[in-house]
């Protein structure tokens, strides 16, 4: 997981959640991580790193300016907080203090934040300004407080004399350190507009775009660091300077050698949706609804395979487990290998025959079991013996009154009941249909049949589980130089190749200048495209058909929500997301 925050222009990359295993539940606990599990890492993940490295190094080596510091409302929060009501106890202060930064971050206004313990140990003033370590701010800006530290106070009060300019969002305080106490000095004397007047840059109006101000501390040069946060290409206005930004774009802009875009004149190629697959590939096919039976003999209806683990913790059950994953095959592949998680693992069965893990894939737990010359035309069968059962923490985490969050945190299942996936060179066909956004396809009743050679959309046309790197190939017509190349679609990387040159690896950019290796007339393009988890692994089955932009734990188990193996948030069709193919 890379958990991106954007704070006062800067994006701040927090790596963390990193297990040592994806075993069981650790594929769903806020996935996904950057491990070697996720296709691009192993090759890509040095780029990746070095771009970061790059951001990072740029931003420790210089000093914001900014002049405007917002007082954070903790100690209101302290003031107002109801335990048995911990939210909407402090909704007010919250929904304030979210606004004011909001609204600043909108209107391309810098900002630190002020805490009052750094600032009774850090704080004074000198002159109309209030200085806090190294830094001083010549605007301040109130949102809705209830109360504050007396030296707070007594810095504020000494700051408002000297002439210091001062913005209350939702009024002044009613209380000191909690008793009542009376602001009369306090009161508003700017406004957001004149603060925006008073900063040391231009902008035009644009919710959607977010601007530092920054001094290298080496050489002392100036630079804005701008992110637009929209999907949505925006017209950016610097110092009176226009620059066009695609969605998501950020840029680093030196103060001196600001100018406005130029279009570009030349040639723009698109690539049309209909591919040719360089080589064959491996496939996958998740199968994550199983009949489940105690005996071997007497198996249930198909149940997605987090309801029976759900019923099976409710039951306590402990005992010999039979699982049953059945899919169907058109024409039988030339390999095909079933790769099956180890969950306390007795035997493995395809359509009556035994069949030997031959080794294991990425990790420790994660086994292949060869099934090529076992698969039959029609319907398939693999049913796997286990022994289930859970330690008595695992009851205690998830069903003692009053449990801690804490103790729910570490709770790690003794036996888990999984998913497995079929790898090979097959195609997965089945029924789909759109979603309800342009990037989301659903569907059901998958079989397996040929490899298709040709592909006008990786899900439709046989790979809608695929992961892992697919190369493709397009022929291209070129008429004039210069000649941009545009991949508006969304993806993890693209390995690019004109005419059989290496030109670059594309993770960060979506337009690439391939003058240099085309010529006049038929040119081949070649794409080495990664593809990520998602679509093997899901979230797969909730209710809404669209794409879930943030994904827990709950996303996947949904515990407490079953009932005999059903759930009202669950769905039996599929739902994929779509990628450059």
């Amino acid at each position: 997981l890379a958990d991106w925050q954007f704070v006062n222009g800067v994006n701040l990359l927090c790596h963390h959640l990193l297990p040592y295993s994806e075993h069981g539940q650790r594929k769903r606990d806020y996935p996904e991580h950057y491990s070697a599990h996720n296709p691009w890492v192993n090759e890509y993940f040095k780029l990746f790193n070095d771009k970061m490295a790059e951001i990072g190094e740029k931003i420790a080596t210089s000093t914001e300016i900014v002049n405007v510091g917002v007082f954070t409302p903790i100690r209101s929060c302290y003031f107002n907080f109801k335990r048995e009501n911990p939210f909407e106890s402090v909704a007010d202060l919250m929904e304030s203090y979210a606004e004011v930064t909001q609204t600043l971050g909108q209107m391309q206004i810098p900002y630190h934040i002020l805490d009052e313990t750094l600032l009774e140990k850090y704080g004074s003033v000198k002159g109309d300004k209030l200085i806090m370590g190294q830094r001083e701010y010549q605007y301040l800006v109130l949102p809705l407080m209830f109360t504050m530290d007396k030296s707070t106070e007594k810095l504020l009060r000494e700051y408002v004399r000297n002439g210091g300019k001062i913005l209350l969002a939702k009024g002044k305080p009613e209380y000191l350190e909690g008793f009542p106490f009376a602001y009369d000095y306090l009161n508003s004397n700017i406004t957001l507009e004149e603060i925006k007047k008073a900063q040391p840059f231009l902008t035009n109006e644009n919710k959607e775009i977010r601007v530092a101000y920054r001094k290298e501390d080496a050489t002392g040069r100036k630079f804005f660091y701008v992110v637009n946060l929209s999907k949505e290409e925006a017209l950016v206005e610097i110092n009176n300077k226009k620059m066009r930004f695609k969605g998501y774009e950020s840029r680093f802009l030196y103060e001196n050698e600001l100018k406005d875009d130029v279009p570009f004149s030349g040639e723009i190629l698109h690539l049309r949706p209909h591919w040719e697959l360089s080589h064959p590939v491996d496939n996958f096919l998740t199968l994550d609804r199983i009949r489940f039976s105690k005996d071997g003999q007497s198996y249930s209806k198909m149940t997605p395979y987090m309801g029976i683990l759900d019923q099976l913790l409710h039951e306590r059950y402990e005992g010999d487990l039979y699982l049953k994953y059945e899919f169907d095959v058109d024409v039988i592949p030339s390999l095909c290998s079933a790769l099956i998680e180890d969950t306390h693992t007795l035997e493995v069965k395809i359509n009556g025959v035994e069949v030997h893990k031959k080794g294991f894939v990425l990790e420790k737990d994660l086994w292949e079991y060869d099934v090529t010359k076992y698969l039959i035309k029609g319907h398939n069968e693999i049913i796997i013996k286990m022994h289930y059962y859970q330690l008595p923490g695992v009851y205690t985490a998830l069903f003692t009154e009053g449990a801690s969050e804490t103790l729910k945190n570490c709770l790690a299942y003794t036996t888990t009941i999984e998913a497995i996936y079929l790898k090979g060179n097959f195609g997965v066909y089945g029924d789909f249909a759109k979603g309800k956004t342009e990037n989301v396809y659903i569907g059901n009743r998958f079989h397996i049949g040929e490899q298709k050679q040709e592909i006008d959309d990786l899900i439709l046309d046989g790979f809608p589980f695929f992961r892992g790197k697919i190369e493709v190939e397009q022929e291209i017509e070129v008429h004039n130089k210069p000649v941009k190349l545009v991949i508006p679609e969304r993806f993890q990387t693209i390995d690019l190749f004109v005419n059989g040159q290496f030109v670059k690896t594309m993770m960060f950019e979506h337009e690439i200048d391939i003058s240099g290796f085309v010529k006049e007339g038929k040119n081949q393009i070649k794409l080495g495209v990664i593809i990520s988890n998602r679509n093997l692994l899901g979230p797969f089955h909730n209710a809404r058909a669209e794409e879930d932009l943030s994904v827990g734990p709950e996303t996947f188990e949904r515990f407490g929500k079953w009932k005999n193996g059903e759930c009202d948030d669950y769905v039996s069709r599929y739902s994929f997301v779509k990628n450059l193919l």
